[in-house]
């Protein structure tokens, strides 16, 4: 039997129809806004992910030419001559805002954390939106100073008697076989006149060691090797100690006669008299007023500063020009240089334990 339809039946399916189609289309243009939506903030994010780490590559770029040019600030970055520079404008660039954050960490290392922060406001949702990425960057590029009977270093403190103490430096010989009585470090320049009290030195006893001369004693140090050593002697007013990259060597017992001494200059690389010079490479030349310990002597090796109270000198010994040394202590008794500076290139020493290995 043939069924007809009537009009209105056929209005209905066709309005239906109709509906059902705006749904489905309605569905998908929701998901697709929906999809778009994603995608927009998706690819916003990937290019402030992009410019977070360009800002490192920035820094890293500049710290490779000149460590000095990170100094502490908030910063963006700008290309000069085809190098990167920090730059004091720090502007919204295509909706985007960077901000490059530089902080001193620890002078004596050389050490500056880098915070680089980008804000932007997704473009769908209108929500401010960041991201942050930091890291730690210490100086590349070094130098140490070549020093031997021809060339050396002085620094004149005000006069001070040495009732606790410590010395401390690091050395690569040039040389292995060098004359006895070489001289790496004097407490008094005895050139001109006899030292009026007892006075330290650090020199090589002509065959194989460091050794340490006070008074009318002599103590090993330890061995000379053809890599850089850390050495290190103190003085709590009983007990004299030698240290040798880190570890304790030696401990003796002294009279206050025979382990206080005065300390009227700082001679580093030759003798006390100025006629032997121990040939090498030298690097951080620490002195306290004070008596470092064991375990204070094992963490600086290491790379951990101990505690700066009673520095009374800190030559880093890096500034790869010129014939004066700077005192990083408060007491600024800056270094001279008598003869020709003998610079050399030279990798960062983080730690005495890395130069060692070096």
């Amino acid at each position: 039997m043939k069924i007809n339809k009537s009009f209105g039946q056929i209005v209905i399916e066709v309005l239906i129809s109709i509906a059902l189609f705006s749904l489905v289309a309605f569905s998908i243009a929701t998901v697709l806004k929906d999809v778009i939506s994603v995608l927009i903030g998706g690819v916003s994010k990937i290019r402030a992910t992009y410019l977070t780490e360009e800002g490192l590559e920035g820094v890293w770029a500049i710290l490779q030419e000149n460590f000095d040019e990170l100094e502490e600030g908030i910063w963006d970055l700008k290309i000069s001559g085809g190098k990167w520079e920090l730059s004091e404008e720090i502007e919204e660039k295509e909706g985007f805002l960077r901000k490059i954050f530089i902080e001193d960490v620890e002078e004596l290392k050389e050490l500056k954390k880098v915070k680089v922060e980008l804000k932007w406001k997704n473009p769908e949702s209108k929500k401010e939106e960041n991201v942050s990425l930091s890291e730690y960057f210490t100086n590349l590029k070094d130098h140490v100073l070549e020093l031997n009977s021809a060339t050396y270093l002085r620094g004149t403190p005000p006069p001070w008697t040495g009732q606790n103490y410590t010395v401390i430096f690091s050395i690569k010989p040039k040389f292995l076989s060098q004359l006895e009585g070489a001289g790496l470090f004097a407490s008094q320049d005895t050139s001109e006149s006899s030292p009026s009290t007892p006075f330290l030195e650090i020199e090589f006893d002509g065959i194989s060691s460091y050794q340490v001369k006070i008074g009318e004693k002599t103590i090993f140090i330890g061995p000379v090797e053809e890599k850089w050593s850390q050495l290190a002697v103190t003085w709590n007013g009983t007990e004299f100690k030698t240290y040798y990259n880190g570890q304790l060597q030696v401990s003796q017992i002294l009279s206050p006669e025979e382990g206080e001494i005065e300390f009227r200059d700082y001679i580093l690389g030759i003798s006390s008299d100025r006629t032997v010079g121990f040939a090498g490479f030298y690097k951080n030349l620490m002195i306290f007023e004070r008596t470092l310990n064991d375990e204070e002597i094992a963490n600086l090796f290491s790379g951990n500063i101990p505690s700066l109270e009673g520095l009374k000198l800190f030559w880093k010994i890096n500034e790869g020009e010129g014939n004066t040394i700077k005192d990083y202590s408060l007491s600024n008794v800056s270094g001279t240089i008598t003869g020709l500076p003998l610079w050399e290139d030279f990798l960062t020493i983080i730690s005495f334990e890395e130069a060692v290995n070096f």
